[in-house]
């Protein structure tokens, strides 16, 4: 049997419990892939309410992102734009 912070593998299958995830700001599904625990409540609702994928759904989040930062750089350039003047 294998432990990890969120889970544990017993002959191969893996056993994720409702309080490893309750009791955890993050969730480790293995190695490579943390996520934050409101992004999946997050998840959660858009799935019930909206009936979006997980594909859909990290499409989205991507989306915003991108937007946040870029909307971020062209302030930063803008004041530091004003700033040289």
């Amino acid at each position: 049997m294998e432990y990890f912070p969120n889970f544990y593998i017993h002959k191969g299958v893996k056993f994720i419990t409702n309080d490893s995830i309750k009791n955890d700001r993050f969730i480790y599904l293995n190695g490579n892939q943390i996520f934050e625990q409101d992004l999946l409540v997050d998840f959660e609702q858009h799935l019930l309410q909206n009936n979006v994928s997980f594909e859909g759904y990290t499409n989205a989040y991507n989306s915003k992102i991108e937007m946040i930062n870029k909307q971020k750089r062209s302030y930063l350039f803008s004041t530091t734009e004003s700033n040289s003047k």
